[in-house]
């Protein structure tokens, strides 16, 4: 699958427990899931897809991959926006991964906060325009409030 971010193009194909690891530094990841329970917001909803990328090659990641994925990545940080919702999918999926322990060990990294405090401490508001950098380049993706 192609790929197109600003001007650039990347190639995103699947990943299988076979590739083992294929980031040896920062990545981004995300989850797609279904609609949000509007009346039970609490509840986490179903993964559907993941994807991961470290600014150069991209990884599509289905959802009974995501486990043997992020083992094959224990020690490699990741970037996520909105850390929290993509943390809640991920332990979803595989509680016994204990992915929350990451946070812990400071190789989670969460653009959205990160922004938010920039903006804080810069222009004393959180601003929901945002860009991410991923692998040296920056990209601005669109952010809705």
């Amino acid at each position: 699958m192609k790929v197109t971010i600003n001007d650039t193009t990347f190639n995103f194909q699947p990943w299988r427990p076979e590739l083992g690891r294929v980031f040896n530094t920062v990545y981004s990841f995300d989850s797609e899931t279904t609609l949000i329970d509007k009346a039970r917001p609490w509840i986490t909803p179903a993964c559907v897809l993941c994807a991961a990328f470290d600014g150069s090659s991209g990884y599509i990641i289905r959802r009974e991959h995501v486990a043997d994925f992020f083992s094959a990545h224990r020690d490699v940080p990741v970037v996520m926006h909105n850390a929290p919702f993509d943390l809640a999918v991920i332990h979803t999926l595989s509680a016994e991964l204990n992915i929350y322990e990451w946070v812990d060990h400071d190789i989670v990294w969460d653009t959205q906060l990160m922004h938010r405090g920039y903006m804080l401490a810069s222009e004393g508001h959180t601003s929901p325009d945002c860009l991410v950098a991923i692998g040296g380049k920056v990209f601005r993706p669109r952010c809705v409030n």
